[in-house]
C-alpha cells in the first residue's frame, strides 16, 4: 500500500482513495480480499462487557419511577 495522505479519506476524491488503499473502482479480487482478511483480521469492533439480565432487572426495580 502507498503511504496515506495528510488529509482524511473523506476529503479525497475516489481516485485518490483507491490509489492510497491499493484498490480499484471494481473492488478487490477474491484472492486480495482473502489475503487482507488473513493479514488484518475482520473489520469488527470488540464487544463491550454486557450487563446480565438479572442485574438490569434489579436496577430497574431500584428506580421508584418504574
Amino acid at each position: 500500500m502507498k503511504k496515506p495522505t495528510e488529509k482524511p479519506y473523506y476529503h479525497l476524491c475516489a481516485e485518490e482513495v483507491t490509489a492510497n488503499t491499493a484498490s480499484s473502482a471494481e473492488g478487490l479480487s477474491t484472492e486480495e480480499a482473502a489475503r487482507r482478511l488473513e493479514e488484518g483480521g475482520k473489520n469488527k469492533l470488540d464487544e463491550g462487557k454486557k450487563t446480565p439480565i438479572w442485574k438490569r432487572f434489579l436496577q430497574q426495580l431500584a428506580d421508584p419511577m418504574i
